[in-house]
């Protein structure tokens, strides 16, 4: 079992890997490129707070996922955005949009490649499609499935991830207008 933990400021490092998160994910406040509430109650304050978050996380040896998975987003600051982070060392990104998938397969990227829960992956074929035209490495399930449905998506190429709690929307990701 991996644990993934949401991460909104550098001071909760410590104490969340203490507790035994494996790794984190955030999103940037202002970067208008993540589909978590744009606001610093969810997102890290900005690029230099990511720095020191991905030294401070590598010290306890945790992994830092970057969300950019805002359907709607700029594909040429997306990819800005993701070299510079690859750069400083981040451990993956999160992403949804196809385009932008298809467009950074071009690029030799350190990080991994992470689909988020927001591109819905709703059945085992998709899912093999996806690993095949993508080098993706990890990829989160839609909150509806049930333990039965995840154990269909075993795919020895790639993580699957889940939440464990509901983002409360009645929603299936991706197919809601909340997502564009």
């Amino acid at each position: 079992m991996n644990i993934n933990s949401p991460l909104k400021s550098i001071k909760e490092v410590k104490p969340l890997a203490k507790a035994g998160a494996d790794e984190f994910y955030c999103g940037i406040c202002g970067i208008k490129l993540n589909d978590r509430p744009n606001s610093n109650l969810f997102n890290l304050k900005n690029i230099e707070e990511l720095n020191d978050v991905i030294i401070k996380s590598h010290k306890y040896n945790k992994k830092v996922n970057l969300v950019v998975n805002r359907p709607d987003l700029d594909i040429s600051s997306s990819i800005n955005l993701i070299k510079k982070v690859d750069n400083l060392g981040v451990d993956g990104v999160v992403i949804s949009n196809l385009l932008l998938l298809k467009k950074i397969k071009k690029i030799n990227l350190r990080c991994n490649i992470n689909l988020s829960v927001i591109h819905p992956i709703l059945n085992p074929l998709a899912l093999s499609f996806l690993t095949n035209q993508f080098k993706i490495n990890k990829v989160c399930l839609p909150r509806h499935l049930s333990l039965k449905d995840i154990s269909t998506f075993y795919n020895k190429n790639v993580k699957i991830e889940t939440f464990i709690l509901e983002g409360m929307c009645m929603n299936i990701e991706g197919h809601c207008g909340i997502h564009k």
